[in-house]
């Protein structure tokens, strides 16, 4: 298993003025190239016309792990402009920042340099981040003549006390020898255990979809079941209407109209009917009267006799509601009253008058 490293440090600013490989990286390279791991660092990305910040985010984000390299000299800051476009590229011009508020306060982000840039970029991307402290003898910085801002660079201690709840203390190196040997065993330990980790991450992967489809298989069945019994006839079930007059009421209401709509229900063999006909209208609107039938006539042309059919507990739930008379509907067995609540959804007080007139025997 090939493990992914990108290497992180600060350019030496009198080889980058002499367009020359950075001394330090280029000897880490030289001696981590044997360790079986793909180095990724600066020198080695292609260049696509995509500016450096965006390009370096983008390589980042391919990587495992993140080794930080810095040192006295923070390195260059980038402009403003080139900044503005990272926040833009990763989706939200402040998609970072609220992540790592630390970064807001007094607009330190602008003062991050591209090696700082690296770091916090591989904690975005939830890639390790393992920092080291080289500590340069002769580090004379050059940082303000080759920088692209105006702004100071964010200091090296600043950076790495910022960095400390995310990536952890950094590793302090007085020598590369030093610093290489830290490196090496860090890749060894990450390289021995990914290949448990990846086939850990891949079999919880695998148990959680499992789990997922035996809920999913269980749930349908439960609702399937839930659905069985909630239209199944009750044993102690009566008919809302009566049997022998349903087809001449339904003939009867067909066509109605608001003007006519009481005394056609008036005039229905069905006792229900009859008073609900038999109202005052600021009890119950002809509007609503016209709903109901609506309902009445479209259970009546697609729904069997069950339809029709009530518990006698339910009967008394029905008769007894005041509160939430929505909710008694919706949990009713009875299709009709499901489908009244449906069609009296906005109008919870003339649900009330229907069903306490339905409910009676």
């Amino acid at each position: 298993m090939t493990l992914r490293v990108f290497i992180s440090s600060a350019t030496n600013q009198q080889a980058a003025a002499q367009k020359l490989p950075d001394p330090l990286r280029s000897w880490l390279i030289a001696q981590l190239v044997r360790s079986g791991s793909h180095l990724v660092y600066q020198e080695s990305l292609i260049e696509t016309g995509v500016n450096t910040l965006v390009k370096l985010s983008q390589e980042i984000n391919k990587q495992d792990v993140v080794i930080h390299i810095v040192g006295e000299d923070p390195g260059r800051v980038p402009s403003d402009k080139i900044i503005d476009e990272l926040l833009r590229c990763t989706g939200n011009s402040k998609v970072i920042t609220m992540r790592f508020p630390e970064l807001l306060q007094d607009a330190k982000h602008f003062r991050l340099t591209y090696t700082q840039w690296e770091a916090w970029l591989g904690k975005y991307y939830d890639r390790d981040v393992v920092c080291f402290y080289y500590c340069l003898k002769d580090s004379s910085s050059t940082q303000a003549a080759n920088s692209e801002s105006n702004a100071n660079p964010l200091s090296t201690d600043e950076h790495l006390e910022m960095l400390k709840p995310y990536a952890g203390y950094a590793t302090r190196c007085s020598t590369r020898e030093e610093l290489l040997t830290h490196i090496q065993e860090n890749l060894l330990r990450r390289l021995n255990d990914k290949p448990s980790r990846v086939f850990s991450s891949r079999w919880t992967l695998a148990m959680l979809i499992g789990v997922l489809l035996l809920i999913g298989v269980a749930g349908v069945s439960i609702y399937q079941v839930w659905r069985s019994d909630r239209n199944k006839p009750q044993v102690d079930s009566t008919s809302l209407f009566a049997e022998q007059g349903a087809a001449s009421d339904g003939a009867r209401l067909k066509g109605v109209a608001e003007y006519d709509v009481r005394a056609q229900l008036q005039e229905c063999v069905t006792p229900s009917l009859q008073r609900l006909g038999n109202l005052e209208t600021d009890k119950l609107s002809d509007a609503d009267l016209i709903r109901f039938v609506e309902v009445l006539l479209a259970c009546q042309e697609n729904s069997d006799r069950s339809s029709w059919l009530i518990s006698d507990n339910e009967r008394t739930t029905l008769a007894r509601q005041t509160a939430d008379p929505l909710t008694a509907a919706r949990d009713s067995t009875n299709i009709f009253i499901r489908e009244l609540a449906n069609m009296f959804s906005d109008s919870p007080t003339a649900l009330s008058t229907i069903l306490k007139e339905l409910s009676h025997e």
